[in-house]
């Protein structure tokens, strides 16, 4: 119901009924998630404000809310997976699984037990290490794992050279980011 926070309810009570909303809103939170389309996102948020602030506590309404209301949050949290597919697809919808990518240390320092970390990626990356003539040093795998870690060792497992490298990332939708690294004495 517009301007209400909440689904319109026919019962004998005619009008908003903002206990149902927890139930129903987690489908706005799953078409965020698959589309990316802001919409939903936001008419998801504005109808979950109402449900928490408008649900009864007691009785069945408090099971049907409160036990839903948790999908809501999981799929609203976690960026979207944009199918190609889809007939509005963007550039920029497809980078927003790498939007919160971090790689650290970087600058590192090169030791035995150097680690770069490329973190907060999506299932199903590959990670590809390029040096500075653009001469392709090492690829890796997410797989499962929202993060990769690099030993700075090349495919030969022997330690990469102090320098300026070059990082693409590209998950299995096909969306990339570049990146530099530089690896110090």
């Amino acid at each position: 119901q517009p301007g209400s926070r909440a689904f319109y309810y026919e019962s004998t009570r005619k009008g908003p009924a903002p206990d149902l909303n927890l139930l129903i809103v987690p489908l706005y939170g799953w078409l965020w998630h698959r589309t990316g389309d802001m919409k939903f996102l936001y008419k998801g948020d504005e109808l979950f404000a109402g449900g928490v602030e408008g649900a009864r506590l007691g009785g069945k309404q408090f099971s049907q809310n409160y036990r839903w209301s948790f999908d809501y949050v999981k799929w609203r949290s976690v960026a979207p997976v944009p199918d190609p597919k889809a007939g509005n697809y963007s550039k920029e919808r497809a980078l927003l699984p790498l939007k919160n990518l971090s790689v650290f240390p970087n600058p590192a320092k090169l030791s035995e037990s150097l680690k770069i970390t490329f973190d907060r990626l999506v299932a199903g990356c590959t990670v590809t290490i390029f040096n500075s003539s653009d001469a392709q040093v090492r690829e890796l795998l997410s797989g499962k794992k929202d993060y990769v870690e690099w030993d700075g060792k090349d495919e030969k497992k022997k330690p990469v050279p102090a320098g300026s490298y070059t990082y693409t990332v590209t998950t299995s939708e096909g969306a990339e980011k570049t990146g530099k690294l530089e690896i110090r004495k």
